[in-house]
């Protein structure tokens, strides 16, 4: 039980994270790298919608292919642990906390962080390890909960969600002030 509810919540955390930061590199220095960005800044958009926009862009697919899987699992827990346990062990309130609001929160921030540091970077695989700064903490609760030294329950998701949207919060309005799109361009 524990294994199923606590020691796999981590890995739903870090597989949207993963694929978000490949769209997300793609997204911005790979346009920077082809010189595909260009024609977007010829457009009446301002930088706040276009990066909206392309946050959005990456953070959707990944998002809808994490809910996915995550559903696909509950299913199978709850198939093939129905004869063991005799009740439904997915979703609890953890789980749905995790899937519904850390993982978008997650997503955001990790493309965030590339957004902002795309201007510095000159391939998108040293954007790539930007993400490390947000999937190196998950891999810390991935140890503590097989270790059973943390295990993530309802007040300690809320108190992250708590975190997570301050974090969301202060690193776009940084990134707002910080973006330039004409360093951005110019510094291959």
């Amino acid at each position: 039980y524990a294994v199923l509810t606590y020691f796999f919540l981590p890995l739903f955390m870090l597989q949207p994270i993963m694929f978000a930061t490949l769209l997300a590199s793609n997204s911005f220095i790979g346009e920077k790298e082809h010189k595909t960005l260009e024609g977007l800044l010829y457009t009446p958009l301002s930088p706040k919608v276009l990066i909206l926009g392309k946050a959005l862009g990456c953070a959707l697919p990944s998002l809808a292919l994490s809910t996915l899987s995550s559903l696909a699992y509950t299913l199978v827990v709850n198939t093939l642990g129905w004869g063991y346990f005799g009740h439904l062990i997915l979703p609890n309130l953890t789980w749905i906390l995790v899937i519904l609001v850390i993982s978008p929160l997650l997503v955001f921030l990790s493309i965030l962080l590339i957004i902002g540091s795309s201007q510095y970077l000159k391939n998108s695989k040293s954007a790539q390890g930007v993400s490390m700064i947000i999937v190196m903490p998950i891999i810390g609760i991935l140890l503590s909960q097989s270790t059973g030294v943390l295990i993530l329950g309802v007040f300690e998701t809320v108190v992250f969600i708590t975190v997570l949207v301050l974090l969301v919060m202060v690193t776009f309005l940084v990134l707002m002030k910080i973006f330039n799109f004409e360093k951005f361009i110019l510094n291959n």
